[in-house]
């Protein structure tokens, strides 16, 4: 099992970026996520090492960043058809603002999709888990599927319509 001790998240993924196993929850992310993006443009926040938005260019113009380029600051607003975070949310101690910035860099009409563990999970290790009222800022829910990984784990992969602009 990889252990992340003292390193940096890019340096983790770094180094250990050959290691990444394909888990029934990447392959589920990959598996759902083209019919979403199909030739459009689009930013995956927080991508790691980066292996899931290779996948995704296969069907789309993407570009990743990680959470450590800070959501907080960066400014692209209003430039992307969709906007995608993996995984992400649960491990940002800010998270009703990094959606804000989330949403400000899609597109009006734009599509952001979310994974994320399922709340009501008893195996996940993360008490902060973005509650329903501060999902809502991305915009309209379109699309909602919990799917299970194992026995003891569930996800929820969430698609929105965005609704909002900062124009």
């Amino acid at each position: 099992m990889l252990e992340k001790s003292q390193t940096s998240t890019k340096e983790f993924y770094r180094k250990h970026s050959e290691q990444i196993r394909l888990t029934p929850r990447v392959l589920k992310i990959i598996g759902s996520i083209p019919q979403w993006i199909l030739n459009r443009s689009v930013l995956d926040v927080g991508c790691g090492n980066g292996f899931i938005t290779k996948c995704m260019s296969v069907y789309a113009d993407v570009k990743g960043i990680d959470i450590e380029d800070d959501i907080q600051t960066y400014t692209e607003d209003n430039q992307y058809d969709v906007v995608t975070c993996f995984d992400v949310l649960e491990h940002i101690e800010n998270r009703c603002s990094a959606l804000y910035n989330i949403q400000n860099l899609c597109k009006k009409g734009g599509l952001i999709i979310v994974n994320q563990p399922e709340q009501t999970d008893p195996t996940q290790p993360f008490d902060k888990i973005v509650t329903p009222k501060c999902l809502e800022v991305l915009g309209k829910l379109i699309y909602l599927e919990n799917y299970q990984v194992g026995k003891n784990e569930s996800y929820n992969f969430m698609v929105f319509k965005n609704e909002y602009t900062t124009d």
